[in-house]
């Protein structure tokens, strides 16, 4: 079966059509090579309303994707410390499968709202996340991630010494911001320089078996 292009005149097959079931026999006029051909006459002519059009489709997509995404899934508590937070301070964490599994960051639900791909494509993603707030996600990917495995357990135990000073300092009345401030520059002094000495110390360790190999 064969039908005429309206544009080239041609008799070809009809799977040559792309559909249209508004028509008769279900099938457009003109054919999908003469359909290109005439799509990109009027884009090279009308490019900036194009571009325009393409923009503003994209931005209400996103938009209406971000609507969606605020409603139905950032209006939960983080997995992980269980306090509710804004929409902004929430985000998708992908449940790592393996410790080899990577996420691109093209592949986050944020970019693909950003960039307004189909809810579809969004909701696929957001399959393989948790939520979090970006507080206990970034904790968790710098564990992961190892960024500061040398002194990450001299960094713990400041942070909680810190933690503590605060706490403290909050069941106190009046405040004595100044007692606050001593503690906490002694405290960080001296974690200071302890993991200032364990960084040279391991730099130096470092240095040496490089330096060995090389020998070899």
């Amino acid at each position: 079966m064969t039908k005429k292009c309206y544009k080239c005149k041609k008799d070809l097959p009809f799977e040559l059509f792309n559909l249209n079931k508004g028509r008769k026999d279900g099938y457009q006029s003109c054919c999908r090579d003469c359909q290109r051909e005439t799509a990109k006459k009027y884009y090279k002519k009308n490019r900036k309303k194009c571009i325009d059009v393409i923009r503003i489709n994209k931005r209400q997509r996103s938009l209406k994707n971000y609507i969606k995404i605020v409603t139905e899934h950032l209006n939960v508590p983080c997995s992980v410390c269980k306090k509710v937070y804004h929409p902004t301070a929430m985000v998708f964490d992908h449940v790592l499968v393996n410790e080899k599994l990577r996420i691109k960051k093209t592949e986050g639900v944020n970019v693909l709202i950003r960039e307004g791909y189909g809810w579809a494509k969004i909701r696929e993603e957001i399959s393989k996340c948790d939520v979090k707030c970006h507080n206990c996600h970034f904790l968790k990917t710098s564990k992961e991630f190892k960024y500061w495995k040398e002194i990450s357990s001299l960094v713990d135990d400041y942070s909680s010494l810190i933690q503590k000073l605060y706490e403290k300092q909050r069941n106190i009345y009046p405040p004595d911001p100044i007692a606050l401030e001593k503690s906490k520059k002694e405290i960080s002094k001296k974690f200071s320089e302890y993991m200032n000495e364990r960084v040279d110390d391991l730099t130096r360790k470092k240095r040496e078996e490089n330096n060995e190999a090389k020998k070899r």
